[in-house]
């Protein structure tokens, strides 16, 4: 089969319905400083947080990301959405910086699920959390993303009909740019390199927070010299989260997030602006090529 008859939009079934996403977690934080204490660790606000759902990056004074997190308030606590794999460590470094702060954070037994605009209630707006019984309803979506939401069950115990495959909930989050930091990938991308200032990840007049200096940097003097594509491979190769892509044997991106069923990968990876994408490999040798499937534009200054 010609790989050229591949695109965005056939490479993997689009997502309908409702997925338990178990590879997802929850940082909970409790105590009357929980949102200014945040809004001193995130690139976007929490202060004013108030009925809304975002998304934020907890990055190194490297301005690099170490955590990303969707969140919302239910009024008594703060939770936020982030890799299981990462959880604990996250949570664990977290405390770290809460001092004097009235701040308790823990990591509660909460499944994740996520649900499509076919599977929502009118009442889940963008960028809106909504308190529902049991549970809490994040809806951080962005452009077409908008029509998805993350369903946080508190009881662990609610059902639904049908199951959709976990995979093709991650596969539409490539697809529409979004990303998701999991553990082999921390510490490897600066915000504007995965776009998250175009999906209202970064806010540029919220203050100090670590890593500011440099995120500001790029956004006012200079420009990132390295930015997120899409790719499918057909190789038996699984890609991981922060593997090397290659051109002409030498390394220039790298993996930020992979989905794979039995016979292709969709990815995406953060590539040199010099690099030719059309002529990348999972290995020095060129021999597991990958093929491009959008540079997202719609991202473009």
């Amino acid at each position: 089969m010609s790989s050229t008859h591949f695109t965005v939009d056939t490479i993997a079934p689009r997502f309908e319905g409702v997925a338990k996403l178990s590879s997802l977690g929850v940082i909970r934080l409790t105590g009357d400083d929980r949102l200014s204490f945040l809004h001193n660790q995130l690139s976007q606000k929490v202060n004013d947080l108030g009925d809304d759902a975002r998304l934020g990056a907890w990055c190194t004074p490297q301005g690099r990301i170490s955590a990303l997190f969707r969140y919302a308030d239910d009024g008594t606590s703060l939770y936020l959405v982030t890799p299981k794999d990462s959880l604990e460590a996250v949570a664990k470094r977290l405390k770290l910086f809460v001092l004097r702060a009235k701040v308790t954070i823990d990591t509660p037994d909460v499944t994740v699920y996520g649900v499509s605009r076919e599977a929502l209630s009118p009442f889940a707006e963008q960028g809106k959390r909504l308190v529902v019984e049991g549970g809490l309803l994040l809806n951080t979506g962005h452009g077409r993303d908008a029509d998805r939401a993350l369903l946080l069950d508190f009881t662990n115990a609610r059902t639904f009909d049908t199951l959709q495959d976990e995979g093709q909930w991650f596969a539409e989050n490539l697809r529409q740019g979004t990303s998701t930091i999991f553990l082999s990938a921390r510490d490897e991308f600066v915000p504007q390199m995965i776009y998250l200032d175009k999906l209202g990840g970064v806010s540029f007049d919220k203050g100090c927070y670590p890593g500011q200096e440099v995120v500001a940097r790029l956004k006012w003097v200079g420009k990132a010299n390295r930015f997120m594509h899409l790719f499918v491979s057909m190789s038996q190769v699984t890609p991981s989260a922060g593997d090397a892509l290659y051109s002409d044997g030498n390394p220039v991106g790298h993996v930020v997030e992979s989905v794979t069923d039995s016979t292709s990968a969709l990815l995406t990876a953060v590539v040199h602006n010099k690099a030719d994408v059309t002529s990348l490999s999972l290995n020095a040798e060129g021999t597991q090529p990958l093929m491009a499937l959008s540079s997202f534009t719609q991202f473009a200054d």
